[in-house]
């Protein structure tokens, strides 16, 4: 919330304007602005301007005191003291604009695991910077083309299929094949974003089938899918943790999804300071919807190519799956337009490592 009062005697109140949800132990940037052009204040919130809360203040007064960073003054004394922290305090006697608001609050892009599935030891795909790798279950195997054919010397050898993206590529079977990452890779409340590169085996499969989801107990917080029902991308979010939970499904608009080539990449994003998640489907935006959940995400695994609800897996995975990226917040459009064609190997923002 951004208020400024009406005016210096404190029973005539104050013009406010509020905006998103402030989430415990994450950091937000927040930037309160004043017009005496137009009279209107603004609020800008981890750089988005909340455009819907604009307001016009229509009283005008001096506050000439000292500057007061995690109080304010009242009729009995200083008050309202934060609990928490503050950090890159910073004053203009100007007006910031929107570009100037996002280029200041814009969310860092701070990657927390990559796995490009290319290869795998002990049954594990490592995490290209350190951490914790994919564990491999069921039939999953990591595709690597056979390069010994050479059709200079063998006209009869056939070429391999190519990877979907890099070297190789996770395959999965449709029945038993998966991949999953312990819990505790996620904060507790903070937004995240999910990212993957999937081709079905099959042009139109007859039934669902999970890319990326958020296993809790009982249920999974969130699943990126294919919807059978609709032939198309869909996302479905749970409210709470449990058998009794509310789920809803979004469908992605667009294209059908691919079976062949190098497929589509896919990403979730969600905010948790603004409650709602978003579907990309090769970099453009597909789907959103407003979540309002309860979930502490440091509870929660990453299952690839299943969904798995208490000790019960279904909607596996039929087809390759790649580039498998998590990253801490919520990616902007244009960060998860850049993610989505970075070549094999390759990474935006600062590696941040949970092991």
């Amino acid at each position: 919330t951004f208020s400024i009062p009406v005016s210096d005697m404190q029973t005539m109140g104050s013009w406010t304007v509020s905006g998103a949800k402030a989430v415990p132990g994450t950091w937000t940037h927040l930037i309160g602005t004043y017009d005496n052009v137009t009279g209107n204040m603004s609020l800008f919130v981890n750089g988005d301007l909340i455009e819907k809360a604009v307001k016009a203040r229509h009283t005008v007064w001096s506050a000439n005191g000292a500057l007061q960073i995690g109080r304010k003054i009242a009729l009995d004394g200083y008050t309202n003291h934060l609990h928490g922290g503050a950090a890159d305090v910073k004053l203009y006697d100007r007006v910031i604009t929107a570009a100037e608001g996002l280029s200041l609050g814009g969310i860092p892009v701070r990657q927390l695991a990559y796995w490009q599935v290319d290869s795998a030891t002990a049954g594990v795909s490592p995490d290209a910077h350190g951490g914790t790798g994919l564990t491999l279950g069921g039939k999953a195997a990591i595709y690597l083309p056979d390069d010994s054919c050479d059709p200079a010397l063998d006209p009869e050898c056939t070429l391999p299929a190519e990877p979907l993206w890099g070297d190789g590529h996770l395959q999965l079977n449709g029945t038993d094949a998966y991949a999953a990452r312990t819990a505790g890779l996620l904060a507790q409340q903070d937004g995240f974003t999910l990212t993957g590169r999937a081709r079905l085996a099959a042009a139109v499969p007859t039934r669902d089938q999970t890319v990326l989801s958020l296993a809790g107990t009982g249920n999974s917080a969130v699943t990126i899918k294919y919807l059978a029902s609709a032939q198309r991308w869909a996302m479905v979010t749970t409210n709470a943790a449990g058998t009794s939970a509310t789920s809803t499904t979004t469908i992605a608009t667009g294209a059908l999804p691919s079976s062949e080539g190098k497929g589509d990449h896919l990403a979730l994003v969600y905010s948790a300071v603004f409650g709602e998640v978003r579907l990309y489907v090769n970099g453009t935006l597909a789907a959103t919807t407003p979540w309002d959940n309860t979930w502490d995400f440091t509870t929660t695994s990453l299952q690839v190519g299943r969904s798995l609800n208490g000790t019960s897996a279904s909607a596996y995975f039929a087809g390759a799956l790649d580039e498998l990226r998590v990253f801490a917040g919520d990616l902007d459009t244009s960060a998860v337009a850049q993610v989505s064609r970075l070549p094999a190997g390759s990474s935006i923002g600062e590696p941040d490592v949970a092991t």
